[in-house]
């Protein structure tokens, strides 16, 4: 019966498990901008402060990197995830997730979490915003122009002359979806126009009556790299465009299919074939 009195200590030290401690409100940072662009803007703040990055996913959000080895300390790794809020917000998290091969602390993170979201505001004050134009055709030789906050803007068919006028509104890109044979598609024309401008550019052909799941694949990869937003996303009349930021909400920012829907009918017109491409291309790639 002796031994009995030492089990629950016994049976504690033996377990060898420790409580995580719950993360601190100061790991959590709301920021009023879209959530690739804060994305964008972590990326910058964590490789300004040279730490390694191990992994990093730009659809999910999610960057886990290395903060270095001191003379103190063995360094530890952090994961930042950035999700998107209401109303062009986002909200940032960071993670402590392991500290030289011991047990999870916050107790030596603080600075480096402040650190990373002085430098994530710091990159979103540098980042121009789009400017609201006075009309929905303000930009000559553009049809069918529709803006959507800092973050988007979906048009129709443009003319190469028009490079410049998107790059002075600060937009950091301009998607093609016209494909090269569609009259009036000057492909080569506009590319140099964009390359000329200093603008990034990207040609994703898609065709309107048989959009394809690579079309739609590789327009995520390229929406979600740093840098590439606010995005100008064009094609002929504005349907394809309104279908592809229909997708990237679906399938990247994890929007339901009415507020998707409401948000890029204001972006441009699809017509039944090109909304329930979307739909069910989105039902595929659910992360």
């Amino acid at each position: 019966m002796k031994s009995l009195r030492y089990m629950p200590l016994f049976l504690v030290l033996s377990s060898g498990v420790q409580a995580q401690e719950a993360a601190p409100e100061w790991s959590r940072k709301s920021f009023s901008a879209p959530a690739d662009r804060v994305f964008a803007a972590a990326l910058v703040s964590v490789a300004a402060q040279h730490h390694e990055v191990k992994s990093q996913d730009n659809l999910k959000r999610v960057v886990n990197f290395h903060v270095g080895i001191t003379a103190w300390s063995w360094g530890y790794n952090m994961i930042l995830q950035v999700a998107p809020g209401e109303n062009d917000t986002s909200d940032v998290s960071i993670e402590i997730v392991r500290s030289g091969g011991k047990a999870v602390s916050w107790g030596s993170g603080k600075k480096e979490v402040q650190k990373i979201f002085a430098g994530i505001e710091r990159e979103l004050a540098k980042t121009p915003a789009v400017l609201t134009p006075t009309s929905e055709d303000a930009i000559e030789g553009v049809i069918n122009f529709h803006r959507l906050g800092t973050t988007v803007a979906c048009a129709g068919a443009i003319k190469p002359e028009s490079v410049i006028k998107i790059k002075n509104m600060g937009f950091a890109s301009i998607f093609n979806l016209r494909e090269a044979g569609e009259p009036g598609a000057d492909v080569e024309a506009e590319q140099a126009a964009a390359k000329t401008a200093g603008i990034r550019y990207y040609h994703i052909p898609v065709d309107p009556a048989a959009p394809t799941q690579e079309a739609a694949d590789k327009f995520l990869a390229a929406i979600t790299e740093q840098g590439s937003q606010p995005a100008f996303i064009h094609c002929a009349g504005g349907g394809r465009a309104a279908m592809m930021w229909f997708i990237k909400r679906l399938v990247v920012d994890q929007w339901d299919v009415e507020r998707a829907e409401k948000e890029a009918s204001g972006l441009g017109t699809m017509n039944p074939a090109l909304k329930q491409f979307a739909i069910n291309y989105a039902q595929t790639r659910k992360l």
